[in-house]
């Protein structure tokens, strides 16, 4: 089946959150993320909030949510925006079974 790809909605990026708060040190680690430096579930949800609060234009990141059968699989975020010119995008798969794969 083909995934869904859309915008994240802001109760959505609790997704995000959970992700990295519950990653094994190992994987975060593989991925160039020091565990120690993660913040605060709700300075994150806070940062979330101001960030979804200003026009698209003007905000520092954009997220976007995979789904299979209106289940999550992955999300990818998107920061260093230079809008309607370049941005860098990441792509995180919560989905066990697809990591590693390339799907």
């Amino acid at each position: 089946m083909t995934p869904n790809v859309r915008p994240m909605t802001l109760p959505e990026t609790g997704l995000i959150i959970e992700y990295f708060h519950t990653a094994a040190p190992e994987h975060l680690e593989t991925m160039g993320v020091d565990p120690t430096r993660l913040p605060a579930r709700e300075a994150w949800r806070e940062r979330f909030a101001d960030d979804f609060a200003r026009p698209i234009e003007q905000r520092q990141a954009f997220q976007t949510i995979w789904q299979e059968d209106e289940r999550a699989i992955g999300f990818s975020t998107t920061d260093k925006i230079v809008f309607g010119e370049q941005a860098n995008m990441h792509l995180h798969m919560i989905d066990a079974q697809r990591c590693d794969r390339g799907a």
